[in-house]
């Protein structure tokens, strides 16, 4: 899917896009925990950049840790950044985010933010140039030392390896055994749709964009999360 039918999806789904992962909550609260973690070394009142930010979860979430903190979010799904602009309403922290409707080459290109999330973002970019200057213009808004956390669905490239591991995915994305016919239509949708590269393609990727000390800090099924610092 390009750009604009990707955009459409997502608008179509963000009534509901917190239900359909509701079964995957806890991961996402181990994600979220292991990031504030990480993210502990960061300055007292930092500026936090939020990429893909979609209906907000991380936000929320980092929000409520570090009540001195400053987001940017960037989403291109108007639909999505409005759940994420009522959520940060409710939770009484929307004075101290600004949302941005559009991608990240919509934000000056200054090394202005602390820190940055960019959670099941890149994987949706299938071309390698593509991901690979998606992770650079991320680089070029960060500041020298700054940390990056990235989370995205990976997989070693073995058939038999990506067949289990994608079986498992499935079994938990919906709670039931996968059977042949659906597996199938799971195998197509994520061969095309999305770009599910191995480990140490990712790894490799942030690399060249200008990440150093790049870490795997989580894993669960096909997702894989990284923290990274901005090269000095």
């Amino acid at each position: 899917m390009d750009a604009e039918q990707l955009k459409a999806v997502f608008e179509q789904q963000a009534s509901r896009y917190d239900q359909q992962w509701l079964r995957l909550a806890p991961l996402q609260s181990a994600l979220f925990f292991l990031a504030e973690q990480c993210l502990l070394q960061l300055p007292e009142q930092a500026h936090l950049l939020c990429v893909g930010v979609g209906t907000g979860e991380e936000l929320l979430y980092l929000a409520q840790r570090f009540p001195l903190w400053r987001f940017t979010a960037v989403e291109p799904a108007a639909a999505m950044l409005e759940c994420c602009r009522q959520k940060a309403q409710a939770a009484g922290v929307l004075q101290r985010c600004e949302l941005v409707l559009g991608y990240l080459q919509d934000l000056p290109v200054s090394a202005c933010f602390d820190g940055a999330t960019a959670f099941l973002v890149s994987h949706f970019l299938t071309e390698r140039q593509q991901r690979l200057a998606f992770f650079q213009q991320i680089a070029s808004r960060l500041k020298p030392g700054a940390v990056l956390l990235n989370a995205d669905l990976a997989c070693a490239e073995q058939e038999v390896q990506w067949q289990a591991q994608l079986s498992f995915w499935q079994q938990l994305m919906t709670g039931q055994p996968p059977d042949a016919e659906k597996s199938a239509l799971w195998m197509q949708s994520y061969r095309h749709d999305v770009e599910v590269s191995e480990p140490s393609e990712l790894l490799s990727l942030l690399q060249q964009a200008g990440f150093a000390e790049v870490r795997p800090v989580f894993q669960a099924g096909l997702l894989h999360a990284w923290c990274a610092s901005r090269a000095e």
